[in-house]
């Protein structure tokens, strides 16, 4: 957490960027490269950064993150864990979720199921 201090002498921010980028560590892929270089982010740094945090999650994960980037070419991020829907998904043994949802169902699963995915969102 930043203290007060610190947010009144920040530099003022240029944009946020949201990525969803698999836990198998980033790299300069297509899709980040483009997102990030626009706003002049030492890539190598992010990459370096992002690695770090994420080295507890199983390849494949996607993981959320949220890049704040300032005037000065600095920039803060923070990672999320992966989504419910993508937890539910791979709980149910499903690779796309149903065509008609709330038509046809494409899966089900147990409380015991839920409860866990519960757990590891708290």
């Amino acid at each position: 957490m930043s203290t007060l201090k610190e947010i009144l002498t920040r530099q003022p921010m240029a944009a946020t960027i949201r990525l969803t980028v698999p836990a198998e560590g980033a790299r300069p892929a297509p899709l980040m490269r483009p997102a990030l270089g626009q706003y002049r982010l030492n890539l190598m740094a992010f990459y370096k950064d992002f690695n770090a945090r994420i080295q507890k999650y199983k390849p494949n994960t996607p993981m959320a993150v949220v890049i704040t980037t300032f005037k000065d070419n600095t920039f803060e991020f923070t990672v999320r864990s992966p989504l419910v829907t993508w937890y539910l998904k791979k709980a149910a043994g499903l690779e796309k979720g149903s065509r008609r949802p709330g038509h046809i169902t494409a899966s089900s699963l147990t409380l015991k199921h839920v409860y866990e995915i519960a757990k590891v969102k708290q």
